[in-house]
C-alpha cells in the first residue's frame, strides 16, 4: 500500500511541475522568483536561450515582491502582466518603487519559456519611467532630510537675510 502511495505522490508532484511549464503565469512566477533569489541557473532554464548570462538583470533591481495578472495568449506568444516592487531603487528614498510591465513568453516544444530579450526591454523601459517618477520625491526628501522641515528652512533663511542686512548696515559707506 505504501508503494502505491509513494508512486501516486511522485506522479502528482511530477504532473504538477510539468503543468507549471504549460502555464505562462507559472513560468513567469518561477522565473521572477528565481531572479529575486539570484538563482540565474533556474531562471535561465525557464528562458529561451537557457543562458545564465542572458537572464542577468541590472544589479540596482532589488526585487521585494511580485504581482501577476491574467496572461494574454496569442498563438505561440504570451504576455503576463507583471509588477515588480523594488526596494532601494531610487537614491535617497526608502520608498518602494512599483514597476509594471509584461513578461514576454514563447511556446516551445518544452512548454512556455521567457523571452528574456523582450522581457528585459519592457522591464528597463518601465523601470526608467518609475525611476523618473520617483526621483523628484526622493530628491525633495533628501533636501528635507539635509535641511530639515519647512519652518527650519524658513528660520535659516531669515537668519541669513538678517545677517546680510546687518553686514550691509555695518559696512563703511563709500561715496
Amino acid at each position: 500500500m505504501s508503494k502505491y502511495f509513494l508512486f501516486f505522490a511522485a506522479l502528482i508532484l511530477f504532473v504538477g511541475c510539468a503543468a507549471k511549464q504549460k502555464d505562462p503565469t507559472g513560468v513567469t512566477y518561477d522565473f521572477w522568483m528565481a531572479q529575486k533569489e539570484h538563482d540565474l541557473k533556474k531562471a535561465s532554464a525557464l528562458s529561451l536561450k537557457n543562458d545564465p548570462d542572458d537572464v542577468k538583470i541590472h544589479s540596482k533591481i532589488n526585487i521585494d515582491r511580485i504581482a501577476y495578472g491574467e496572461p494574454k495568449i496569442h498563438g505561440e506568444e504570451a504576455d503576463v502582466p507583471t509588477t515588480l516592487y523594488l526596494k532601494d531603487f531610487t537614491p535617497g528614498s526608502d520608498a518602494e518603487a512599483k514597476v509594471p510591465f509584461d513578461t514576454k513568453l514563447r511556446k516551445t516544444e518544452n512548454g512556455w519559456k521567457v523571452d528574456t530579450f523582450e522581457t528585459k526591454k519592457a522591464l528597463y523601459l518601465a523601470a526608467g519611467k518609475a525611476y523618473a517618477q520617483n526621483l523628484p520625491t526622493a530628491f525633495a526628501q533628501s533636501i528635507k532630510n539635509f535641511l530639515g522641515d519647512r519652518k527650519e528652512i524658513e528660520g535659516v533663511f531669515k537668519e541669513l537675510l538678517q545677517g546680510i542686512k546687518k553686514a550691509i548696515d555695518q559696512s563703511p559707506k563709500s561715496n
